[in-house]
């Protein structure tokens, strides 16, 4: 359905207005609806926490795997300007980590990775390459994603070597497609990079065949009419796009647990609503993480002002993935939700996606 959505919307390119409109006003209305719908399917097909059975991970899902918890951008909607400067520990995984995590996936039938942080760029990483071909060449691990900021993805032919090592999903998240407002938005002025690297990991692609599949995910602050028509577009982005290189704009905004605020927001960008408590858990907390230092984390998408908070749950080198998948705090975790407790980072976040019967067959069957 996702991918349906995107190809439909790219095709949208020639006609700017009904991008406009598609990722409007009306696009609000629309994400809103899903929303509410989401919440009265959780209510009506309630999942008991009996059902469980005391097991909370699914190897079918993706594993989070983050490389590094260090960015080269301070994004104005991300929460890692606000941790970014303090004195928590930083790093990159190690090898060694990297491989427990990925084989112990591997040998429990997963098959698919996302080397994105909760707050990182994965191309930091000076090992990302090798990680990659070890999937590809000594797991069973087909399916590798991450999202990048692209500002390195020139540099050392990085563009080149993540097609040649076997990234299959790249996702790229960027602003506008001018120098002014990637500094304003994403707090660098490093756009002439950007849309280098951009450029050339497009052509790459298509010259190999598309072996990738790429999304160019817009946080805009200007109407998506105003990028489609830019120069920048016209040029580097528009003579790729197919089925395989799309890209999407951006309707609303998660507030990061309460950390992110409509000061933070520019120009059309919104910040979404917080949705009404429902007692069962997130679907977001079954997004298993292991983080560079080889802690785990469950929910690898958000985080408020700190990264070792409540939701980290133990260290993959003292349990197995399926062991702290059945560990007594990760079931406190669980199951204060349905009591109306939450971890203080998801107390106010707006990311919230209620459990429902639909939303864990497709963690069985590995179709999410």
């Amino acid at each position: 359905m996702v991918e349906y959505f995107l190809r439909w919307t790219t095709r949208l390119v020639s006609a700017p207005v009904c991008v406009d409109f598609a990722y409007g006003a009306f696009g609000r209305v629309i994400s809103g609806g899903v929303r509410k719908i989401q919440m009265i399917w959780a209510r009506v097909h309630r999942v008991p926490l009996k059902y469980f059975k005391g097991s909370y991970f699914y190897p079918g899902k993706v594993l989070q795997l983050a490389v590094t918890n260090v960015c080269n951008a301070r994004c104005s909607f991300c929460a890692y300007r606000i941790v970014a400067d303090t004195d928590r520990p930083t790093g990159v995984m190690k090898m060694e980590t990297f491989k427990k995590a990925v084989d112990e996936l591997s040998a429990s039938g997963g098959t698919s990775i996302d080397l994105t942080p909760t707050v990182g760029d994965p191309l930091l990483d000076p090992t990302l390459i090798e990680k990659i071909i070890y999937c590809r060449e000594k797991s069973g691990v087909t399916n590798i994603t991450l999202t990048t900021n692209a500002i390195a993805m020139y540099r050392r032919d990085m563009f080149k070597q993540l097609i040649d090592a076997g990234a299959n999903y790249i996702a790229i998240s960027l602003p506008g497609l001018d120098a002014e407002t990637y500094k304003q938005v994403y707090g660098i002025d490093r756009y002439p990079d950007v849309i280098k690297g951009i450029s050339a990991l497009l052509e790459y692609n298509q010259k190999c065949g598309e072996p990738a599949r790429v999304v160019l995910r817009f946080r805009n602050p200007e109407k998506p009419s105003v990028l489609i028509r830019s120069q920048d577009f016209v040029r580097h982005i528009h003579p790729f796009l197919s089925d395989k290189v799309t890209c999407n704009f951006t309707v609303d905004y998660d507030n990061w647990g309460g950390a992110i605020g409509e000061q933070d927001m520019f120009g059309i960008m919104k910040l979404r609503k917080v949705p009404a408590r429902l007692n069962v858990p997130c679907a977001n907390l079954f997004n298993f993480m292991v983080r560079y230092d080889g802690t785990v984390r469950l929910c690898g998408c958000r985080l408020k002002d700190v990264e070792d908070d409540s939701l980290v749950v133990g260290n993959i080198f003292q349990n197995s993935l399926e062991e702290l998948g059945r560990s007594p705090k990760v079931h406190d975790i669980m199951a204060g939700f349905y009591k109306g407790a939450r971890p203080s980072t998801c107390e106010e976040c707006s990311f919230y996606r209620p459990l429902s019967q639909k939303i864990v067959k497709s963690f069985e069957s590995g179709t999410q």
